[in-house]
């Protein structure tokens, strides 16, 4: 399956709870091995740009904060779902653990979230 084939239906699913609740998204910690390095690191992206593209067209349902794991994941999601281009350094969450900031320059959606 495509990840075009499952973010739209994501997306909806995800934007209609978060009338009702908080939300969890996230995927498998099994690894899907490509056939090469070069197999490995597309699967990789494809997860990644997928997960970005569900939060980038859940941001209209307004979530209050969002949190994301993992250095290249969170990247992805911090720029290409929030369109973050500059953003205050609020502190940590836990000392040493989670940083927290708040978007500035960002799309519409994520400004002022944390």
């Amino acid at each position: 399956m495509r990840g075009d084939d499952v973010t739209g239906p994501a997306a909806r699913q995800v934007a209609g709870a978060l009338a009702r609740s908080d939300v969890l998204l996230y995927t498998s910690r099994t690894v899907v091995p490509g056939r090469d390095p070069a197999g490995g690191l597309a699967i990789a992206r494809t997860v990644s740009a997928a997960l970005s593209r569900v939060v980038r067209e859940t941001l209209a349902a307004s979530p209050a904060w969002i949190v994301a794991k993992g250095g290249i994941t969170s990247h992805d999601v911090a720029v290409q779902g929030l369109g973050i281009r500059r953003a205050e350094v609020a502190g940590q969450l836990f000392p040493g653990v989670i940083s927290v900031f708040r978007p500035l320059d960002a799309a519409p959606g994520a400004i002022g979230r944390p």
